[in-house]
């Protein structure tokens, strides 16, 4: 599962309500991610060199089919010793709408959850990151037309959502892009051989066509050939 899974973390509006009438317990709320929005350039290694970035955003709706059938976590800094909600028991509530993944959180009356409250509700913690896995032939990718070398990665279909997590720290690169980075070389190694393949096949073409010039000068030359 490690192996699939991607992160990515945002500003995500965070909120905690607190206890009121007719609640027993206060309620962290906000975006876990927003719809259009580019992230940060993040490097492209290829073989310990890198060879560009890319900027991903994710489109509206990739998140539809996968908060019906994922069983997901809400956590501390993706730590599943500190748990605050889980879908299935409805002590973790989520749903896309036109502005991105919104989602709603019960935390327990423990201390580690008293503890992140505190912090959230002074500022100290502000971001947001989600566990994921990309759907088959659910992401795409082309040149970003302001970076030198850059790639823009547009996520259409999540297949499946691992967890929520209020973070300390952005996680953001490394093993977390392993995978979009992976299947950013495959497209840019494919579009070089299809490069290369056209190149070829134009100077063929070319070489043909000097071949039929000189055959005709000689058969008006009285030659022949």
């Amino acid at each position: 599962m490690k192996l699939d899974m991607e992160r990515r973390t945002y500003d995500a509006e965070l909120r905690v309500d607190s206890a009121g009438y007719g609640k027993k317990t206060p309620t962290i709320r906000g975006y876990a991610a927003k719809f259009n929005t580019l992230s940060q350039p993040m490097p492209i290694y290829d073989e310990g060199r890198m060879i560009g970035t890319f900027r991903e955003q994710l489109v509206p709706g990739c998140f539809a089919s996968s908060l019906s059938t994922s069983d997901v976590r809400c956590l501390i800094n993706h730590d599943p010793n500190q748990i605050m909600g889980r879908s299935v028991s409805g002590t973790l509530r989520m749903k896309e709408d036109e502005t991105g993944l919104f989602f709603e959180n019960d935390p327990p009356e423990t201390s580690y959850s008293k503890d992140i409250q505190v912090s959230m509700q002074r500022g100290d913690i502000s971001q947001c990151s989600f566990g994921f896995k990309v759907a088959s032939g659910g992401d795409e990718y082309r040149k970003d037309p302001d970076v030198p070398n850059g790639y823009i990665r547009s996520i259409r279909k999540i297949d499946q959502m691992f967890d929520v997590s209020v973070v300390t720290y952005p996680v953001y690169l490394d093993t977390n892009c392993d995978i979009a980075v992976r299947s950013i070389i495959t497209n840019m190694k494919v579009e070089e051989e299809s490069v290369k393949a056209a190149v070829k096949e134009q100077e063929e073409a070319e070489r043909r066509h000097k071949v039929y010039i000189m055959r005709k000068r000689m058969e008006l030359a009285g030659l022949g050939v």
